[in-house]
């Protein structure tokens, strides 16, 4: 909601079947999702596959046991 009223283009999705062709964004951004994912590998496959040639994939990753 927050992200809409600022001009943000949002799409809810499942990261291991995202809707997007391939090699389309500059750079993915994970924050506090591969942790608690079942399969985190196939989110990575799949946020490699809609990135182009040079883009960057950034995590970050708080473990889902931490305090």
């Amino acid at each position: 909601r927050i992200a809409k009223e600022k001009g943000a283009e949002v799409i809810r999705t499942i990261g291991e079947h995202l809707p997007f062709v391939d090699k389309i964004f500059d750079y993915v951004l994970m924050v506090c999702t591969l942790c608690f994912l079942d399969k985190p590998s196939l989110v990575i496959k799949e946020s490699f596959r809609v990135l182009k040639r040079d883009g960057s994939l950034v995590v970050c990753v708080i473990l889902k046991d931490s305090p």
